[in-house]
């Protein structure tokens, strides 16, 4: 059984996923109070805190014998930065299980990490169900692919290797380029206005491949390229062009015909492409 660790019912990224794991009838259930993200520089400053209430959402979900599916890298980096970080590290491994002794709370760390799972990777392992369920092909269609700002974190353990088949089964031309790693979300909070004129140069660098849409897989990435999209081109200080931008889940939902199920209206900025009758083949 899967517990998704998203918050954000009202989230694309929750909304069309959800949808798409009814569509390939994977189980899941949405009873895990997750989605607590205490902050990327809590990692320099309470590392400490950062690793137990981290570690505690997934020692639940092994005490509950539940996987935590995580819909966002946002979601995810802190998990798999935790797992990683404590996989060869006798010091922590021990700090971790001393401290949860004192709470009564069992935990096998070595197997903490067979109770996380990220979207793509796990769209991977069924990727029978997903081929089955495709009915149209995005010919014609082309995206470029951003990633969240700790990509590193996220890509360690095969959580993208399942892509290119994915995009080769819906008929999609993506370009998976260097700047689409470069992400500016943690600088919101900091310097709002360096966050939006680097965050619309690398929007930009995209949309100048004269591809139809973006494609983020970081639910920070697309608030900014979507309901900051103004404060991107301000900033950046070029002339407005307007792209929406999807995640897989919505990509997936529209080879399966499910087009009412994309969750597209919860953008700003919807697709304009869905007005192409000739783009979405059977």
């Amino acid at each position: 059984m899967y517990v998704i660790y998203d918050n954000g019912e009202h989230s694309p990224f929750v909304v069309a996923a959800k949808n798409l794991l009814k569509c390939l009838n994977i189980e899941f259930s949405t009873d895990s109070k997750g989605g607590l993200d205490i902050g990327y520089h809590a990692r320099i400053s309470k590392l400490e805190c950062f690793l137990l209430s981290t570690i505690y959402h997934l020692a639940l979900a092994q005490k509950n014998n539940k996987i935590l599916l995580t819909l966002d890298e946002d979601s995810y980096c802190n998990l798999a930065f935790c797992v990683n970080m404590i996989e060869n590290n006798q010091n922590l491994k021990k700090f971790i299980h001393d401290s949860f002794s004192k709470k009564n709370i069992e935990i096998d760390i070595e197997n903490l990490k067979n109770h996380l799972e990220f979207l793509p990777r796990l769209l991977y392992k069924n990727i029978d169900r997903v081929r089955e369920n495709i009915k149209f092909k995005l010919h014609g269609l082309s995206a470029c692919l951003y990633y969240g700002y700790r990509h590193f974190d996220c890509s360690r353990n095969g959580e993208y290797d399942g892509l290119p088949l994915i995009f080769d089964l819906v008929g999609l031309k993506y370009f998976d380029m260097p700047f689409g790693k470069y992400c500016f979300s943690h600088l919101i909070d900091i310097d709002p206005i360096l966050c939006y004129k680097k965050s619309g140069e690398v929007m930009f660098s995209g949309i100048d491949l004269g591809v139809d849409f973006l494609c983020s897989f970081s639910d920070s990435v697309f608030n900014l390229f979507d309901s900051k999209h103004n404060l991107c081109v301000k900033h950046f200080k070029r002339d407005d062009i307007t792209i929406s931008t999807l995640n897989l889940s919505q990509i997936l939902l529209l080879a399966f015909g499910r087009f009412n199920e994309t969750a597209f209206n919860t953008h700003k900025i919807k697709p304009d492409f869905l007005d192409s009758s000739n783009i979405l083949v059977s």
